[in-house]
């Protein structure tokens, strides 16, 4: 990470413009996100949301590795970790997802697409 002390970024931004476009189109996506985000929390349960998040994972393939921990995903989702294992294990169940360790299989996309 780095910062930079507020006057020397005004200083930068006023001496390159693109510079500050940068910054500008930084902030809109970072924004764009958190709204798509913060809008999926408020409408949509959790394994709607994991479902989402485990068919664009993995766009083209059935089988991926996981990214994330379940503590991350929990954070990123808003959720107690407990719930991600859950809800990951509900899947399992059903027989939509395979797991072993962070290896996921996808079983069934149209069971996913339709929670």
């Amino acid at each position: 990470m780095l910062t930079l002390p507020l006057a020397k970024t005004r200083s930068l931004t006023q001496r390159y413009p693109e510079l500050a476009q940068a910054f500008l189109n930084e902030f809109a996506t970072r924004i764009e996100d958190l709204e798509r985000r913060l809008e999926e929390t408020a409408l949509h349960p959790l394994e709607k949301r994991l479902a989402v998040y485990l068919l664009e994972a993995a766009p083209r393939q059935n089988e991926f590795q996981l990214d994330e921990s379940n503590s991350a995903l929990a954070s990123r989702f808003g959720v107690a970790r407990e719930s991600v294992s859950r809800a990951l294990a509900r899947f399992e169940e059903q027989g939509w997802i395979r797991r072993t360790g962070r290896r996921v299989s996808i079983l069934s996309r149209t069971k996913l697409s339709e929670l």
